[in-house]
């Protein structure tokens, strides 16, 4: 019953993101669209902003677990649907902060691009820490992708822009690693 509660939540809460942008969205208001008392909603949601991060997560977790490997089909797969739900994408852009926004595209690629870094033959011999701020530094390039797609009115042919982002990363990803593991090599023959 719970399990099903909050997915009704979260669907009220998608139509109502359809019809309005976020930061018109109250408890009060979701809760009579979804016939439900207030209570019942702070039982499944501590307030609006927990229920946006779980709505997302959940929105976002098919591409994510889709792109440990392939990560550009997955964000041309999520491009593409934002594309098509253009009007609550905007709801939400035009109603969150900077913060919130950066988090939450931070927190769906930041496993996605350590898990693809840490899956190529190149990084054996890099360390975690190399790994890790190598990993930041492309959800750093696609944040800038993000936005930038986002402030162009999603305008741009999804395709293409994901195949030139991947043409300018994976090039520097691969000499990035391979120069953090020629110095671990060169390291170690001093140390021995």
């Amino acid at each position: 019953m719970q399990q099903f509660t909050e997915n009704a939540i979260m669907e009220h809460f998608e139509q109502m993101l359809r019809e309005m942008p976020f930061d018109k969205i109250t408890v009060t208001a979701l809760a009579r669209h979804c016939e439900i008392s207030p209570n019942t909603f702070y039982y499944h949601f501590s307030d609006i902003y927990d229920l946006l991060d779980q709505w997302l997560v959940r929105m976002l977790e098919p591409y994510v677990k889709s792109s440990e490997q392939q990560w550009q089909a997955s964000v041309k797969q999520l491009l593409h649907r934002m594309k098509k739900e253009k009007k609550l994408v905007y709801h939400l852009f035009n109603s969150i902060s900077r913060d919130r926004l950066e988090w939450q595209v931070f927190g769906g690629t930041y496993d996605v691009f350590y898990a693809n870094l840490s899956a190529r033959p190149e990084s054996r011999c890099v360390s975690e820490e190399e790994l890790h701020a190598l990993a930041d530094y492309c959800c750093y390039a696609f944040l800038g992708f993000f936005l930038r797609f986002l402030w162009n009115q999603m305008d741009a042919d999804v395709d293409s822009e994901v195949d030139r982002l991947s043409a300018l990363t994976e090039p520097f990803v691969h000499q990035a690693l391979c120069a953090h593991a020629k110095m671990s090599e060169d390291a170690q023959k001093e140390d021995e």
